[in-house]
């Protein structure tokens, strides 16, 4: 079986017109086309965001969100959450990950890219911030089981050790046991 570093390798070397001419037959399923136009708009929604054009993200974001299917919504609704969080909106922060939450495992093709681990994460962050400790603590324990669940070939991964950090504040936040 090939690891994940392989992969991210074959991934990093292989020419786009080459991935393009790969997928391109998968493009016949709508299942894959209504993905990949959840993709498209993340990618363009990443990018206003990258150059700190918020307000445009969230015009993006929101017409996105009007198309696309709910089944491949997960990644906007994430993306929703974390711009509610940015403007210290935890009751709509909340509503927008519950919302990627509930859509999660509707398509089997924005499972990886919904990131279900970020999605419980904010939904932890925005209920603690908005004062439902409860709430929190649950979101709090379904980002850590998806955690333990990611391949050990990741570990080591600098986006994911920046995750363990702010999951382990939210940790200490709430006030729960250390995991062994």
């Amino acid at each position: 079986m090939l690891s994940i570093d392989t992969l991210t390798r074959i991934t990093l070397t292989t020419p786009r017109l080459v991935w393009r001419i790969v997928l391109l037959p998968l493009r016949l399923f709508p299942s894959f086309q209504r993905a990949h136009e959840a993709i498209q708009h993340e990618h363009q929604i990443a990018k206003l965001e990258a150059k700190g054009d918020f307000a445009a993200a969230r015009t993006a974001r929101r017409q996105a969100l009007a198309q696309v299917a709910p089944a491949v919504s997960s990644s906007l609704w994430r993306s929703e959450g974390f711009d509610q969080l940015r403007q210290d909106n935890f009751q709509e922060a909340l509503r927008a990950f519950e919302r990627g939450i509930s859509h999660l495992g509707q398509s089997a093709a924005m499972y990886g890219v919904s990131q279900p681990h970020a999605l419980y994460y904010g939904a932890a962050l925005a209920a603690l911030r908005a004062g439902e400790v409860e709430k929190a603590r649950g979101h709090y324990r379904q980002a850590v089981n998806e955690v333990s669940s990611l391949p050990r070939e990741l570990e080591g991964n600098p986006l994911l050790t920046s995750y363990f950090d702010k999951i382990e504040v939210l940790r200490l936040e709430l006030g729960e046991p250390a995991r062994m």
